[in-house]
């Protein structure tokens, strides 16, 4: 089981992260995210991470909006809940599942569903001492195969990064409240 997971987490499953923070004005991020106090906020509506129908939306409209949790007990607590579940199901379907392929079968389907809590706990639960950035993270989770097509690639120095450009709807009246420099 932990081979299949690990194999979910690289090749069967993916994801993509873009970070917002409630705190405007916080000395720590201007130095670790704005290029050494170089760069410029721009303030965004609440309407933008806005839960919406996902039936009828693109790979790349998919998000999922998600406060992190700076709550260390919470975030152990939730994880643990998660496996718990897991093991329960993967006891249940590993008597019923008669050939190999089936438990095959079984195990990646158990990854899938372990893999998707997991990932959205490890990638919405940060440090305590983080508590002070607020953070809101918009999160675009599927299978690989899904994400592949619409994954472009940019550069950030020598490095490749790979990203999926989201509609991300800042055009919408009253979505761009405010900005400092």
């Amino acid at each position: 089981m932990a081979h299949v997971l690990v194999k979910a987490g690289g090749e069967i499953f993916g994801f993509y992260i873009a970070s917002f923070s409630q705190a405007g004005d916080d000395l720590s991020q201007w130095r670790a995210y704005a290029d050494n106090a170089r760069g410029a906020v721009i303030g965004l509506a609440p309407l933008l991470f806005a839960v919406q129908d996902v039936s009828t939306l693109a790979v790349n409209e998919k998000t999922l909006a998600a406060q992190v949790v700076y709550d260390q007990e919470m975030c152990e607590r939730r994880t643990r809940e998660a496996i718990t579940r897991a093991v329960r199901l993967i006891v249940e379907g590993d008597a019923h599942a008669g050939s190999d392929d089936e438990r095959e079968a079984f195990g990646k389907e158990m990854a899938r569903q372990l893999a998707v809590p997991l990932f959205l706990y490890a990638v919405t639960c940060k440090h305590p001492a983080y508590a002070h950035e607020r953070e809101t993270r918009l999160i675009i989770m599927n299978d690989q195969g899904q994400l592949t097509p619409v994954t472009q690639m940019r550069t950030r120095g020598s490095d490749l990064v790979p990203y999926i450009p989201s509609p991300f709807r800042v055009r919408a009246p009253g979505a761009v409240t405010g900005g400092a420099v």
